[in-house]
């Protein structure tokens, strides 16, 4: 090829003259754009410009970095070096920058605390992001203006600083300690102070001037000396917990003399041991958890304390020994759990739960001192923790007296063997077992707790006494005999029983009549003085036993539920006349006609039976009836009729064995009806007597009879939603309309009927919707009482449900059942207003 040399140098030449008009614009740029006097979108632009001229690429820009809201950063404890100083604004040299809102926001909540102190006593400026105590409480007097109108909402004084009664100054940081003018508080009953990082409290200058002082709560701080003695002897609480501390008194340890104070917590510190003189007779909660005390419990601090302890809480410490806590007669809950315990501690019968986890104990001989001398002794301990010890056996002796024990958590221990009297503990429901060297026993035994209590019981007979479950083969007495329910667990279901909704669930237990051990404690008489223990009992389920006679509901007087399915009950007692009962299921029984018709289920008349007046839901399927009590039709509530698979032919009103039976006029608040599973053939006059006396009806099934003939008077209830007529030997309608939905089968027949019969059936089912079925004025008046005691009763029944909703110890289970319940109840009130308002018209 052939190089052109004299073109070359030209385009070098023109090469070397752009770049220096490119250099030299650049510099005319940043000369402009460095200048004051050009604006900030003119630089920008000049800036981009100068690049394009360049040839390049627009410039990316560097993000100006962002500042932390002062406020966000203080709140969150931020300390952003980007914040501080005082900058001015870009555009705007020489402008301060606005107030912190922080600063307002704080300055705000002070005031507002002093105002509520003026007119309440009480101040609380917890979490004001304080540093110090603002001057203004400790003078609020000053610069107070009093409004003198008789106004209501006018107290017409002001509160001054000597007349406070609560100082709350929690979540600040006041490293400085505690202002010592808090003394001149003179009035004041509750001082808190948690998290406040104070490492130092004047006792003296402060706290020994506060004589009405009453609790004292500095938890959460990095205090290292606390003064008990100083503290006026009206204290009644005192929390130092979540501190260093590492002695409570002074250097020559005075003795502490606090005789009203209830709870002192001093859990996790550094404490190495307690005081041994203090004299604090009133002493309900000692709570020393967390700490390094390595000596044993002082023994003088348990006989000062021992009449009023409830709760000792000495868990992860260095405790080799605990004196005997046989004399704390109130003591409920012991935890010395993560010690270095040899021997159990000895505690009294009255202790529910013991946590001795993670020690190193060998045996629990010793357990209950009472024992020796009480061979009756029983304990009502509920929870045992044993695990983490180095336990080798379980004394038979110590079980034998665990009659209320609920849970057992002997795992990971040394144990080789189990003795058979575990199996015979009435309340036993788990027992933790992993962890262990049993070999007797099968691995999957000792997960299943009923399993492996069965088991054991096998292989002993049971312990004497009347509180154990019983053997194997236990010896049955007649008249209520229990064989998967003792008398041990008899206290276990009553409890159960009076909480919650209220239920006492026998189902399953293979019972033939009420046991006495239970009965016994049913006619019990309750606590607080309302009554017995089964008037409290609302709901009982006895399905699936073997149950002839119910005679036992005399005790149950409160009762509102009862399913007594699947037993042998041939007749109903006359004791259920005065049970308010609302929903009564006896399927499956042997129930026959006559026992229902003379039984107080159809008693309404003169006495009036509480029972027939309440009556809602009643369901009799399954049992022998062969005709029908015309007597069912006069309850008044009745709104749930189940008689499906009985042996009824015929619903046509006359007479069997002098008792009024068939279909007869009445069910007036009926929403249900199951005729399933009989044998009618004849409806008699149940059509009309449907349209014109049950307005409200929504289910029907008449599913496998022998019909033979629908009856297009049918049609015209037009409120049903459910209505069933398969399975009858019928040729009238096609199947294909039968499984149609309601609505399209109702159309169906009501288009079978002529237009006069039409009419005449719509003017009666009108004549029902709109107004009360037809009777004498003394019937209407029953029925209205009726109305106005089931809406009494249901009132009663939604405002105790309320009531138990209060309850804080409720379990999600619990409430979600009683809300359910009430939403039930509320509908049935809303029902009943309504057939009431209808027969007033």
């Amino acid at each position: 090829r052939t190089l052109d040399i004299g073109k070359l140098e030209e385009k070098s030449g023109s090469s070397r003259e752009a770049v220096g008009t490119q250099r030299r614009q650049r510099r005319e740029s940043a000369v402009l754009a460095a200048s004051p006097a050009t604006p900030k979108r003119a630089r920008a632009a000049v800036r981009m410009s100068s690049h394009r001229a360049a040839g390049g690429q627009p410039a990316v820009t560097r993000r100006k970095p962002r500042r932390l809201n002062p406020a966000f950063a203080s709140a969150h404890g931020i300390n952003d070096s980007k914040n501080k100083g005082d900058k001015t604004r870009p555009g705007g040299p020489g402008r301060r920058p606005p107030p912190s809102r922080d600063t307002d926001g704080r300055k705000k909540k002070v005031d507002v605390a002093i105002r509520t102190a003026r007119s309440s006593g009480k101040m609380n400026l917890s979490d004001c992001a304080l540093s110090r105590l603002p001057d203004e409480i400790f003078s609020l007097r000053t610069n107070v203006t009093i409004d003198l109108s008789l106004s209501i909402d006018n107290p017409g004084f002001a509160y001054g600083e000597d007349e406070v009664t609560l100082l709350d100054i929690s979540d600040n940081s006041l490293a400085g300690g505690i202002d010592e003018r808090v003394s001149n508080l003179t009035s004041l009953q509750i001082l808190r102070a948690r998290r406040c990082d104070v490492a130092e409290v004047p006792w003296r200058s402060v706290v020994l001037k506060l004589d009405n002082l009453l609790t004292l709560d500095l938890a959460g701080n990095s205090l290292s000396v606390a003064m008990l003695e100083l503290l006026p002897v009206t204290m009644r609480e005192v929390d130092l917990s979540n501190n260093s501390l590492t002695r409570i008194t002074g250097d020559d340890e005075p003795p502490v003399v606090l005789p009203s104070l209830i709870r002192l917590d001093l859990a996790n510190n550094r404490l190495n041991k307690l005081p041994m003189r203090m004299e604090v007779p009133s002493l309900r909660h000692l709570i020393f958890a967390g700490n390094e005390i390595g000596e044993e419990f002082p023994d003088a601090l348990i006989r000062e304390c021992g009449k009023s302890l409830t709760t000792l809480d000495g868990q992860r410490n260095k405790l080799h020994r605990v004196p005997s806590l046989v004399g704390c007669k109130r003591l409920r809950v012991v935890d010395f759990g993560d010690n270095a315990l040899i021997d159990v501690p000895q505690i009294g019968e009255d202790v529910i739960e013991l946590n001795l986890v993670n020690n190193k104990l060998k045996s629990i001989g010793g357990l209950f001192a009472e024992m020796e001398q009480s061979p009756d002794f029983r304990s009502k301990l509920g929870e045992l923790r044993l695990r983490g010890n180095k336990v080798e056996s379980l004394d038979p002796a110590i079980v034998r007296c665990l009659t209320s024990v609920a849970f057992l958590d002997a795992s990971m221990n040394n144990l080789k063997d189990l003795p058979s009297v575990l199996g015979y503990l009435p309340c036993l429901r788990r027992m933790p077992l992993e962890g262990n060297a049993i070999r007797s026993i099968r691995a999957s035994l000792l997960t299943n707790t009923p399993a492996l209590m069965k088991f054991l019981r096998g292989r002993d007979s049971a312990p004497p006494g009347d509180d154990y479950l019983a053997g194997p083969d236990p010896a049955g007495s007649a008249g209520g005999a229990l064989t998967k329910v003792e008398v041990g667990q008899a206290k276990s279901l009553v409890n159960s029983a009076l909480a919650g909704t209220f239920t006492l669930d026998l189902s399953g237990k293979e019972l033939s009549n009420m046991p006495g051990a239970l009965m016994a404690e049913l006619t019990a008489d309750c606590a607080n003085g309302g009554g017995t223990v089964g008037g409290r009992v609302r709901r009982l389920v006895l399905a699936r036993n073997s149950v002839e006679q119910l005679d036992f509901l005399a005790v149950l007087t409160g009762l509102t539920y009862l399913d007594a399915g699947q037993n042998n009950v041939r007749d109903l007692p006359d004791v259920l006349a005065k049970t308010p009962i609302v929903e009564l299921r006896l399927a499956r029984n042997q129930l026959s006609s006559r026992a229902i018709a003379g039984s107080p289920t159809c008693r309404v008349g003169d006495p009036v039976s509480t029972f027939a007046t309440t009556l809602s839901t009643l369901d009799i399927s399954g049992n022998g009836l062969e005709w029908l009590p015309g007597a069912l039709s006069t309850l008044p509530n009745l709104s749930t009729l189940i008689l499906a698979n009985n042996n009824l032919t015929t619903l046509a009103a006359g007479t069997s064995d002098g008792e009024d039976s068939g279909w007869q006029k009445g069910y007036t608040s009926l929403e249900t009806l199951n005729l399933a599973g009989n044998n009618i053939s004849n409806l008699g006059d149940l059509p009309i007597n449907l349209i014109e006396c049950c307005p409200l009806l929504r289910n029907l099934s008449l599913a496998n009879n022998e019909l033979t003939l629908i009856p297009p008077e049918l049609g015209v209830l037009d409120s049903l939603t459910s209505f069933d007529l398969t399975g009858n030997p019928q040729r009238g309608v096609r199947m294909d309309i039968l499984c149609r939905r309601a609505s399209d089968q109702l159309a169906y027949l009501r288009s079978r009927l002529g237009e006069n019969d039409l009419q005449s059936l719509e003017s009666k089912r009108k004549a029902a919707s709109g107004t009360a079925p037809s009777g004498d004025v003394g019937e209407e008046a029953d029925a209205s009482s009726c109305s106005t005691q089931r809406i009494d009763e249901l009132r009663r029944s939604i405002e105790d449900i309320t009531l138990q909703l209060n309850n804080v110890y409720l379990t999600e289970a619990k409430k979600y059942a009683l809300k359910k319940e009430m939403k039930m109840l509320k509908a049935s009130l809303i029902k009943v207003e309504r057939q009431a308002k209808q027969m007033n018209r």
